[in-house]
């Protein structure tokens, strides 16, 4: 906690000044607890302070049972729902999907730390289709509804339904909702985006490009950093490219991968009538296709 002096040296919320009063050289507190210090001739105020990561772990640990029980209820209610392919016309598939991106929100605000995927080598296996993944995250944001946010987006998937993610199915899910979010967030209306995967660099390895249109981005903006917004008034608060980061550094640490790591990349390329084609790359992605051994 930093300490502060008070200009004027009494607290702008009261008109007693009782804090005035008090020993000089102790940490005391005012009837509306406020800390102050005073040192016989100032008064400092002592601000609160709590790291934002304990904040939020200690958000999602209240949180998360709440969002079980609403999750619990709504297949109480709708038998099946959670197995189901997301329809955005459902209202219990919308309720399901709603409670998947406040779970989601606040890990993110959790950071890397609060996120545990398995730590075992077992517990990496359990491959999660990429198409299915994607599809169900492009749906789960369309629901959110905001001046803000792109209306009308077509998604275009142009690689083999068959294709799978063999390891860490809960990073991959976290790096895909993050950029589906994105494309949510920043395309503009009435545009497509497309999924390409370039199987052609390695065997089990592939490239994943996400590709969407947008309005150009600042010249030497570095958008995976934490708490940048390449738009002022945009919605978001810069977390969740940062996050994916963190998460694809947590990938090559829970694989031992030393060389030919996972990379998240990013690449814009200006065009004409003021848009720009925003192209995010996952390089180096661990695939197989179902029916292989790694399946």
């Amino acid at each position: 906690m930093g300490v502060t002096a008070l200009e004027p040296a009494i607290c702008l919320r009261c008109a007693q000044r009782s804090c005035e009063l008090g020993d000089a050289c102790e940490l005391a507190f005012c009837q509306y607890d406020i800390a102050y210090y005073n040192d016989g001739q100032r008064l400092f105020r002592k601000q609160p302070s709590l790291a934002i990561h304990d904040l939020s772990a200690n958000l999602r640990h209240q949180l998360n049972p709440i969002l079980n029980v609403i999750v619990e209820q709504v297949d109480v209610i709708k038998p099946g729902i959670l197995t189901r392919k997301l329809d955005i016309n459902d209202p219990a598939s919308k309720v399901v999907a709603a409670t998947k991106i406040l779970d989601l929100f606040v890990q993110m605000l959790s950071g890397v730390v609060g996120f545990h995927p398995p730590s075992s080598a077992e517990g990496l296996r359990g491959g999660c289709s990429l198409s299915e993944m994607i599809t169900k995250y492009f749906a789960t944001y369309s629901i959110l509804k905001d001046a803000r946010r792109s209306q009308d987006l077509q998604l275009r998937l142009k690689f083999a339904e068959n294709l799978v993610l063999p390891y860490c199915p809960d990073i991959w899910e976290c790096i895909i909702a993050v950029l589906m979010d994105n494309v949510w967030k920043y395309s503009i209306a009435n545009t497509a985006v497309e999924v390409e995967v370039d199987e052609t660099r390695h065997k089990r390895r592939a490239n994943i490009s996400i590709t969407n249109l947008s309005k150009p981005l600042p010249e030497g903006i570095d958008i995976f950093a934490r708490g940048v917004k390449a738009h002022p008034g945009t919605e978001g608060f810069g977390l969740g490219l940062c996050w994916a980061q963190g998460l694809v550094f947590h990938y090559n640490t829970l694989l031992r991968r030393a060389e030919d790591e996972l990379q998240l990349n990013h690449h814009q390329e200006l065009i004409s009538n003021g848009m720009a084609r925003q192209r995010f790359i996952i390089a180096g992605a661990d695939i197989c296709h179902r029916g292989d051994k790694h399946t």
